[in-house]
Formats: structure tokens, C-alpha cells, sequence
């Protein structure tokens, strides 16, 4: 669980070498990649959810795809909701990022 500006100076690194600096990829793909936080918040909650739904989801016929989608994912909402606003704010006042990977034209407004 490392701090996003310990390992910015090995993802610069990365993402030059596939030379895709001053381009929106290097931002999106680090963003989609996931905070520790936030996997270890979502692992907490689905590992607390008792088995017993899961039991009897599968007893009625469901696959564990339908389990997921109709039982799981509606039961973690609040974690959802809450891993979005989180990710939502640290994108949005991410300086040091879009200063680094975005050309002065195509910078952020919080770099603006």
C-alpha cells in the first residue's frame, strides 16, 4: 500500500518507453488501475457478506455471474457509492499527474 507519488516516477518511466506521454492514456489507465484502499475496502465487504445468501442462490438455480449482479453488487452499494467519491476526488485534485503525462494545452482544471 504505497502512496500514488511513491511510484510516479516508475510509471513515467512505463508509459514513456510505450510512448504514450501527452496523451489521455497514461491518466485513464492509472486511474483504472485501483488504490490499495479501495480493493482492501471492497474485499472487506464481500467477505463479510454471509454465505448462507450465496447457498441458497445457488439452490434456486442461479450462476454465480446472476449471484454477483442480483445479490452481491446491491448489498456493497454504499461501498460502491463510496470507492467512486473517493476515486472522483483524488483524480480531480490530482496536480502532479496531468502536469506530468498532459501537454500545457490539454492539462486538467485543477493543473489550469
Amino acid at each position: 500500500m504505497l502512496p500514488q507519488i511513491v511510484t510516479l516516477i516508475p510509471t513515467y518511466l512505463i508509459f514513456a518507453r510505450v510512448h504514450l506521454i501527452y496523451t489521455y492514456w497514461p491518466w485513464v489507465l492509472w486511474g483504472l488501475a485501483g488504490s490499495a484502499f479501495l480493493i482492501f475496502l471492497f474485499r472487506q465487504v464481500f467477505t463479510n457478506m454471509p454465505m448462507d445468501l450465496e447457498d441458497a442462490a445457488i439452490i434456486d438455480g442461479c450462476g454465480y455471474f446472476r449471484i454477483f449482479a442480483t445479490i452481491f453488487l446491491p448489498l456493497a452499494k454504499a461501498v460502491t457509492v463510496t470507492g467512486f467519491i473517493l476515486s472522483f476526488t483524488a483524480a480531480w485534485g490530482d496536480f502532479i499527474a496531468p502536469s506530468l503525462f498532459l501537454s500545457q494545452d490539454q492539462t486538467t482544471l485543477a493543473v489550469g
